[in-house]
C-alpha cells in the first residue's frame, strides 16, 4: 500500500456515494479478475462495492458487483474481487461505491486495486 486511500464519508445516514475510477482494457475469452482492498469501520451499516459496469460489447449483460456484505469484518483490510470472462476485446469501466443505512460516523476506505487476466 502506498500510505494513501480513498475515504468515503457519508454526510447523511441513508445514502450512496460513488466514484468512477477508470477503465481496464481486456482481451477476449479469458477470465478477468479485478480486486480492490477495502476497510469498513462498521459493516452493519456501511457496504463497500466494486462495480464493473455492464458492457454488452464484451458480453456483459449486467453489472458485475463485488461487495462487503459478507466475509468482511469491522476495521480489517479485505480484498473484494469481481470476475468475468469477456467474449470480445474491449474496455470495462470501474466504479467504487459506498452505501450507508445509518450513522454518519462510520467510514469506508478503498485502497490498492489489482487486475489480472488468465
Amino acid at each position: 500500500a502506498s500510505g494513501f486511500s480513498w475515504k468515503f464519508i457519508h454526510s447523511t445516514a441513508s445514502s450512496t456515494l460513488s466514484h468512477a475510477i477508470g477503465s481496464v482494457v481486456v482481451n477476449a475469452s479469458s477470465l478477468v479478475t479485478i480486486g480492490v482492498w477495502v476497510y469498513v469501520t462498521n459493516v452493519s451499516n456501511k457496504t463497500a462495492k466494486l462495480k464493473l459496469i455492464r458492457n454488452t460489447e464484451l458480453g456483459m449483460s449486467a453489472d458485475v458487483i463485488a461487495d462487503s456484505s459478507s466475509g468482511v469484518s469491522n476495521n480489517t483490510w479485505t480484498k473484494l474481487q469481481a470476475t468475468f470472462t469477456p467474449n470480445a476485446a474491449g474496455i470495462v469501466e470501474l466504479e467504487l461505491i459506498s452505501t450507508s443505512t445509518s450513522s454518519t460516523t462510520d467510514y469506508v476506505y478503498f485502497d490498492d486495486m489489482e487486475v489480472a487476466q488468465a
